[in-house]
C-alpha cells in the first residue's frame, strides 16, 4: 500500500496516512475534496483578492532524454511517467489552491480604504514560510508599506494559526514579537488594530508546506568504512544517530555499513556486534595507496551483489550524523534524478575544465592535461580480473545494450554535459547507482593516475584527497544522471553557528562533523582541561575549541555534561558519541582497532 506523508515541521515527524484510496480514486477524492474543501475560501478571494500572485512554477514531468547514453534499459523505463512522481505532483497542486485561497488584504487607510496589499498563504520570507511582513515592501504607488498599514480584510476559511505582528518577524529574528489583536470596524469584512501601532507581518503558523508533500518510496541509508579506532566511535554515532532521527518505517529503511575489510569485525551483527555491515575485501593496490578509493569499490561490490533492493541509495559519510528523517528527499528521487549536498567546490569552473580537459575524452586530452595517457586497457583488466563491469565490461563494452552504451562514455559525446557540484550525502535511485559506480570507479582511477600532475594547474580543486569526490559527479555526468543541489541537507562544523532551536527550524537533516566548541568563558571557567590549542585559528567569536576527529585522542576523551549556549553540530556531535557509548559500549581496542594512540588510532585492519 502506497501512503501520503506531509513533514509537521513543529515537530519535525513525517504524518502519514494510507494512500490506497489516493491511487484508485485520486482526482475523485484527492484533488476534488481538496478544491471543495476550499470552495467558500475560493469564493472570497474571487471577490476580494483579484491581484492574488500567480501559481509559482512547479516542475512538470522530467522529459525523455533520447540522445544520452543508457547503461540501463531500465534507467529511462520511468523518466518519462513516475506514477508516484504524478501522485505527488497532483497531491501538491490540490494543496497549493487550497492555500492560495486563503489570504489577506492589507490597506494603507482605515476602514479598507486606500491602496493595498494582497498576500495569500502561499507567502513566504527568508526566517519563515507561509508569512509577509512589511520591511522592504511598498504600496503600487511606491509608498513604504512598513508603518502604513492601518486595516486589514480577510479570505479563507482555514486559519491555519495566523496571527499578525508589530514587528518584521520574516526578516529580523525575534525572540516574543508582539502581536496585533484585529477588532471589527465600521465597515462590513474590515478590521483594524488593537492599538494605533500599524501591523507588520503576518504569519499562517500552521499552514502546511505543500512542498513537503510527498509519497514515501523505499530508501537505504549507507556509508563506507574501515575498521579502526579512527572509525569504530564514529561507526556507533553514526547509528543511533539514524535510529533517533526518525526515518520511515513504511516502507521500511534500510541501513548499511560499506566495510572494507578482509574479513567483518566485530562491530558488526554477523559477528554478533549492533551494525548491520556488508563487507568487500580490499582491492591490493588502490585501497592503501588513496583510501577514499574504498568508497566506489565496495559501494560498486555491495551494488553488484544484488543486496539493495528499495528504491533511493542515501549514500552518506561515517561523519555524517542524521538528525532528521530524509524521507521527503528520498520522495523526489527518480531514474536518472538525484540530489546532493552542495559541494565545497560549489560554482569552481575549474571543476568543467578538470571534465573537459582530462576526463569525458580520454583519448583526446588537452589543457591541464595535454600530453598525459589514459590508463591503458591492459592496465585496468590487470588491476580488475575478477570484475568484468570495471575491467572488459565497461571499456570492451559489448556483451549488453547498457554496457554498450557504456563504452562510448568517454569518447567525448559527453562533454557539453555540465557536472553537478553535489557532495556526500548523495541520493541516487538504485539502478543509477548501480550503473554509475563500476564508472566512478574507473574515472577515479583515471584520476589518481593524474593528479600529481594536474593539482599545481587546478589548486582550487584538491585532488589529492577528492578524487573519488570528482569520479563520482563525472560518472553521473557521463551516465545523464542529474542532481539538484538540495539546500540545507547538511550542516558542517565549519560553517555558520547556530543554535538548536535554530537547526530544528530549518529542517537539517545531518551534520558532517568534526569539531566542537564551548563558549570560551565557559571552557575557561569550568572545563579548561579540554581546550585545544590545535585548530585556534578555526574558532568561531567567544568560543574555545574541545574535541576534533582529527586528535587521536578523540574516541577515548569525549567532552561531558554539556554546557548552555552550545552550537548546534557540537551539540549533536557531541550528544551521539556520549549516547551512543551509554548504549552499546565502547569500541575495545583489539585487532580491528590499535587504540587510542599516536600509531593507533588511524591503523585500519588489512
Amino acid at each position: 500500500q502506497r501512503q501520503m506523508c506531509i513533514r509537521d515541521r513543529s515537530t519535525g515527524d513525517d504524518c502519514c496516512c494510507d494512500g490506497e484510496m489516493l491511487l484508485t480514486r485520486r482526482r475523485v477524492l484527492v484533488v476534488a475534496c481538496a478544491l471543495l474543501g476550499s470552495l467558500l475560501g475560493l469564493f472570497k478571494m474571487m471577490l476580494i483578492l483579484p491581484q492574488l500572485e500567480p501559481v509559482p512554477y512547479l516542475r512538470k514531468a522530467p522529459p525523455s532524454r533520447p540522445n544520452r547514453p543508457n547503461p540501463a534499459n531500465t534507467l529511462s523505463q520511468l523518466s518519462n511517467k513516475s506514477p508516484i512522481w504524478s501522485e505527488q505532483h497532483e497531491l501538491r497542486l490540490a494543496m497549493e489552491a487550497r492555500k492560495k485561497s486563503n489570504g489577506v488584504v492589507l490597506y494603507s487607510e482605515a476602514g479598507c480604504f486606500g491602496e493595498k496589499i494582497v498576500v495569500s498563504s502561499m507567502s513566504n520570507e527568508p526566517n519563515c514560510k507561509s508569512c509577509w511582513d512589511a520591511c522592504g515592501k511598498t504600496y503600487p504607488s511606491g509608498t513604504d508599506a512598513n508603518l502604513h498599514i492601518r486595516s486589514v480584510q480577510l479570505a479563507g476559511s482555514d486559519l491555519w494559526g495566523r496571527r499578525f505582528y508589530r514587528s518584521c518577524v520574516g526578516t529580523y529574528h525575534y525572540d516574543q514579537p508582539e502581536e496585533v489583536k484585529l477588532m471589527p470596524s465600521g465597515t462590513p469584512g474590515c478590521y483594524h488594530f488593537d492599538k494605533s501601532a500599524a501591523l507588520a507581518s503576518v504569519v499562517w503558523h500552521d499552514a502546511p508546506d505543500h512542498s513537503r508533500i510527498f509519497l514515501p518510496q523505499s530508501y537505504r541509508v549507507l556509508y563506507s568504512a574501515e575498521s579502526a579506532t579512527y572509525f569504530g566511535y564514529q561507526a556507533y554515532a553514526h547509528l543511533l544517530g539514524f535510529k533517533r532521527s526518525q526515518q520511515q518505517t513504511s516502507p521500511a529503511t534500510g541501513y548499511t555499513r560499506l566495510l572494507t575489510a578482509s574479513e567483518p569485525d566485530d562491530l558488526s551483527t554477523e559477528k554478533g556486534g549492533v551494525i548491520p555491515t556488508f563487507t568487500a575485501a580490499r582491492h591490493p593496490r588502490f585501497s592503501f595507496a588513496y583510501g577514499p578509493f574504498n568508497k566506489p569499490d565496495v559501494v560498486d561490490k555491495f551494488m553488484q551483489s544484488g543486496a539493495a533492493t528499495e528504491n533511493v541509495m542515501v549514500l552518506t559519510d561515517p561523519d555524517n550524523f542524521l538528525v532528521q528523517s530524509v524521507a521527503n528527499v528520498a520522495s523526489e528521487v527518480h531514474p536518472g534524478h538525484g540530489a546532493g549536498a552542495g559541494a565545497f567546490f560549489l560554482g569552481n569552473p575549474q571543476v568543467l575544465r578538470l571534465w573537459r580537459e582530462c576526463i569525458c575524452s580520454l583519448s583526446h586530452r588537452r589543457g591541464a592535461c595535454a600530453g598525459l595517457p589514459p590508463v591503458r586497457q591492459d592496465e585496468i583488466e590487470k588491476e580488475f580480473p575478477d570484475e568484468p563491469q570495471v575491467a572488459h565490461h565497461w571499456v570492451r563494452g559489448r556483451l549488453e545494450p547498457q554496457v554498450w552504451a557504456a563504452g562510448k562514455l568517454l569518447d567525448g559525446q559527453q562533454c557539453d554535459v555540465h557536472p553537478d557540484h553535489v557532495a556526500v550525502p548523495y541520493f541516487v535511485h538504485r539502478e543509477d547507482l548501480t550503473a554509475m559506480a563500476p564508472v566512478w570507479k574507473y574515472i577515479t582511477v583515471q584520476i589518481l593516475q593524474i593528479r600529481h600532475k594536474v593539482d599545481p594547474l587546478l589548486r582550487g580543486l584538491q585532488l589529492s584527497w577528492c578524487a573519488e569526490m570528482y569520479g563520482y559527479i563525472f560518472a553521473a555526468a557521463a551516465l545523464g544522471v542529474k542532481h539538484k543541489v538540495w539546500t540545507g541537507l547538511q550542516l558542517r562544523d565549519v560553517e555558520a553557528k547556530i543554535s538548536w532551536e535554530q537547526g530544528r527550524d530549518q529542517d537539517i537533516k545531518m551534520i558532517h562533523m568534526g569539531r566542537a566548541w564551548f563558549p570560551q568563558a565557559y571552557a575557561h571557567r569550568v572545563t579548561p582541561q579540554w581546550i585545544h590549542t590545535e585548530g585556534r585559528d578555526l574558532r568561531p567569536p567567544g568560543t574555545e575549541q574541545v574535541w576534533c576527529k582529527c586528535n587521536w585522542t578523540a574516541a577515548d576523551q569525549v567532552p561531558w555534561p554539556l554546557p548552555a549556549g552550545i552550537d548546534f553540530v557540537s551539540n549533536v556531535t557531541l550528544t551521539l558519541i556520549h549516547d551512543s557509548y551509554q548504549q552499546f559500549g565502547r569500541p575495545p581496542t583489539n585487532k580491528f582497532r590499535a587504540g587510542n594512540t599516536p600509531d593507533g588510532y588511524h591503523k585500519s585492519f588489512p
